[in-house]
């Protein structure tokens, strides 16, 4: 089958910034005087949700007595993730210039408007990117953010690369075929391809 677009989830496919977003949460519930701590793991377990719906997951019940909760995290996550950054997987910004010369590449994520500058920022592939929308900026769930950028930019035959069944069900919602990235935070059923690591998924892309 040949695509005409390649549209990226971030977190758990392009980059790893789970321990820089811990060492923030912990940091905004220590100010608050929470005495729960996180650690990647907790991170990772709903990396891929809104971030509203992240907080309350992991704080069950919590924002009650502690209303500035969400905002205070927010704002400690920026600071560490904006001073550390996350780990771009090995080969992306080769492997996303290689792609962009054949494809056009796309983002479409849950997170917050300041976090996928700050990707960009720190994996230099800004220029390579035709078209991006996250939750932070449009308000929207993730499976009306892939049909809004198929309609945005006529995408014929666009393909969701992700790494958790929520990316599979958005992807199967907006009528998008899925291929999934195994070595990301969480687990997928049905998809196209599967690889387990981005180099192999370049080559099979370029392959085409």
């Amino acid at each position: 089958m040949r695509f005409d677009s390649i549209i990226f989830d971030i977190d758990g496919t392009l980059w790893d910034a789970t321990r820089a977003s811990a060492r923030g949460w912990n940091k905004a519930t220590k100010s608050l005087g929470i005495k729960k701590k996180v650690t990647d793991k907790d991170v990772k377990k709903v990396a891929g949700a809104p971030f509203e719906i992240c907080v309350e997951y992991t704080y069950p019940g919590l924002q009650k007595n502690h209303p500035t909760l969400l905002d205070t995290v927010s704002a400690c996550e920026l600071n560490v993730i904006k001073k550390e950054g996350g780990d771009c997987y090995v080969g992306v910004k080769t492997g996303i210039e290689a792609l962009a010369k054949k494809y056009d590449i796309y983002l479409v994520s849950n997170c917050q408007d300041w976090y996928l500058s700050t990707f960009l920022e720190h994996c230099d592939i800004v220029q390579y990117i035709s078209g991006m929308d996250c939750n932070g900026l449009s308000g929207l769930p993730k499976d009306q953010m892939l049909i809004r950028m198929k309609e945005k930019y006529d995408l014929q035959h666009p393909v969701y690369v992700g790494d958790t069944a929520g990316d599979e069900l958005s992807a199967k919602n907006a009528g998008i075929d899925f291929m999934y990235v195994s070595y990301g935070f969480g687990d997928a059923e049905q998809y196209v391809a599967k690889f387990n690591s981005f180099e192999k998924l370049t080559t099979y892309f370029l392959n085409l």
